[in-house]
C-alpha cells in the first residue's frame, strides 16, 4: 500500500549471448543497461539496484535467481535440514516426538518454496538426507533403511515420512491446475509456456505426456520442464484441454524430431538436430520437402534461412547453429 523501497528492490535482465547457436545468459558487462523508478510522491527517479542473472536473491521465502540455477537454493534448504539435525540430535526426544518433529516442523519449513523450485529427484535427497539420518534411530530404525520404506505409505508398511521431491511435485500440479482452471493471468502465462515447449519437444502429442529421459534431451531445463519430470517419475498425465499441439498437415507425414529418433540419433546429436530444425523453423517433413512431397527442397539444407517459405506460428529465437550440427543436420535429412 506505501511506496517502493528502491534500494530494496532488484532486477534482473533477461538477455542471451549466442555462440555457435547455444545461448547463455549475458551478464551486467555484456549487457549493460540501468533501471530507473520513482516512488511514492518523490518525482526523483533513482537507481534500481541489479543483480547478475545468476545471483540467487530471497523473495518471499523462496531462494532464485534469473538462469533458475539451483545450486544456491539447494545449499540452504539442506543448511535448514542440518540445523535441524543438530537441534534434534542430542535431544531425548521419543520416537512419536521425533516422528511429529520432521513432519510438522521440518517438512512444512522445507516444502514452502518447493512448488515454486526445480530440485531434481536426487537434489532433494541430498537437501533431506541430514535430517533422515538423524530421526530415523530415534525412531529405532536403521538410518539406511530403504527409503521405499521410510517414505512408504502406511498402508503398505511404510513410516509414510515426507519427501522433498514428492512435496515439490504436488505443489507443482496445484499451481500448474490452478491457475489453469481459474483462467487467470498466470494460467494464460503457463498455456503459452506449453506451446513454447511443445515447438521444443517437436511432438504432436501433449509435450507433458511423453517419456521425460526420452524428449528432456534436447530440451532446456525449465519450471515446466520440473513438472513434466515428476509426471513421468510417478506415471501421472494430465489433460490440458486448452493446451495447443500441432496436428500432421497431410498424409503420410511425420515430425521431423520423431524420425530423428527412430533412426537412432541419441544425446546431443538430438540437440544439435533441434537447434537447426528451430533455425529454419520447421516441425514437419512437409515443411521441408518439396511441392510433389518425393524429396526434401535444398534450401533447408543450408546454413541459411529459408524465406520463400515463411511459418505462421511463433518461434522461440534461434541462433545460428555451427558447422559440425550442419554437416550432422545433412546426413539425418536421408529419409
Amino acid at each position: 500500500g506505501g511506496g517502493l523501497n528502491l534500494k530494496k528492490c532488484s532486477w534482473c535482465c533477461i538477455s542471451w549471448k549466442w555462440t555457435n547457436g547455444r545461448a547463455t545468459l549475458a551478464t551486467i558487462a555484456q549487457a549493460k543497461g540501468e533501471l530507473l523508478l520513482t516512488s511514492g510522491n518523490s518525482k526523483l527517479r533513482e537507481t534500481v539496484p541489479r543483480v547478475e542473472p545468476n545471483e540467487t536473491y530471497r523473495t518471499l521465502g523462496v531462494f532464485i535467481n534469473g538462469a533458475d540455477c539451483t545450486k544456491k537454493p539447494k545449499e540452504i534448504l539442506r543448511g535448514k535440514a542440518a540445523e535441524f539435525a543438530g537441534r534434534i540430535g542430542p535431544a531425548p526426544l521419543n520416537p512419536v516426538t521425533a516422528y511429529y518433529a520432521y513432519n510438522i516442523y521440518l517438512s512444512p519449513k522445507i516444502g514452502y518454496p518447493l512448488p515454486a523450485s526445480t530440485f531434481s529427484f536426487k537434489q532433494c535427497v541430498y537437501i533431506q538426507a541430514p535430517a533422515l539420518m538423524v530421526v530415523l534411530p530415534k525412531l529405532k530404525i536403521n538410518p539406511n533403511t530403504a527409503r521405499v520404506i521410510v517414505h512408504g505409505p502406511t498402508k503398505y508398511g511404510g513410516l509414510q515420512m515426507k519427501h522433498a521431491y514428492g512435496e515439490q511435485g504436488y505443489g507443482q500440479l496445484r499451481l500448474l491446475l490452478g491457475h489453469l482452471r481459474n483462467r487467470d493471468h498466470t494460467g494464460e502465462l503457463i498455456l503459452v509456456s506449453l506451446s513454447y515447449l511443445q515447438i521444443l519437444v517437436g511432438s504432436t502429442k501433449f509435450s507433458l505426456n511423453l517419456p521425460y529421459s526420452k524428449y528432456a534431451k534436447w530440451i532446456e531445463k525449465s519450471w515446466l520442464t520440473s513438472v513434466w519430470s515428476f509426471l513421468d517419475r510417478t506415471n501421472m498425465t494430465v489433460d490440458v484441454r486448452r493446451a495447443w499441439t500441432p496436428q500432421l498437415q497431410r498424409q503420410g507425414d511425420a515430425t521431423l524430431m520423431s524420425l530423428f529418433i527412430e533412426s537412432g540419433y541419441v544425446g546431443s546429436d538430438l540437440a544439435k538436430l533441434n537447434r537447426c530444425r528451430l533455425f529454419h523453423q520447421v516441425f514437419f517433413v512437409s515443411d521441408i520437402a518439396t511441392a510433389n512431397g518425393k524429396q526434401i527442397e535444398n534450401s533447408y539444407r543450408k546454413a541459411v534461412r529459408y524465406t520463400a517459405r515463411t511459418s505462421k506460428w511463433k518461434w522461440p529465437r534461434q541462433g545460428r547453429p555451427d558447422t559440425p550440427s550442419w554437416q550432422l543436420w545433412n546426413r539425418a535429412l536421408t529419409f
